[in-house]
């Protein structure tokens, strides 16, 4: 169990009752909780800077970041935190929470 309690954290999202996931800020890693924020455990980890998590039911679900000042992504899940794919990459000046 890992509990998210160094760094800057700017997003948090309950799809369920009970599940729930926050983003770090600086070198981003996402994590999950089942139990209401009870325990987090680390679901994924990136070098990227982490801004905003949205997710649509607990299984499928997004992310946006910036790597530096222009280059944008959004991760995406269909299977609760488990694996992830980039959505969207480009090299613009675009916050990731306007995608």
């Amino acid at each position: 169990m890992t509990q998210p309690s160094t760094g800057t954290f700017r997003t948090i999202d309950f799809p369920g009752a009970q599940t729930g996931f926050t983003g770090r800020l600086n070198n981003g890693v996402v994590y999950k909780t089942i139990d209401g924020g009870g325990s987090w455990n680390s679901v994924f980890s990136t070098s990227a800077n982490i801004t905003t998590i949205c997710f649509v039911n607990i299984d499928t679900g997004y992310v946006g970041a910036y790597f530096g000042s222009i280059y944008n992504m959004i991760l995406r899940t269909f299977d609760g935190g488990q694996t992830w794919d980039t959505s969207y990459y480009a090299n613009d000046a675009k916050d990731p929470e306007d995608i």
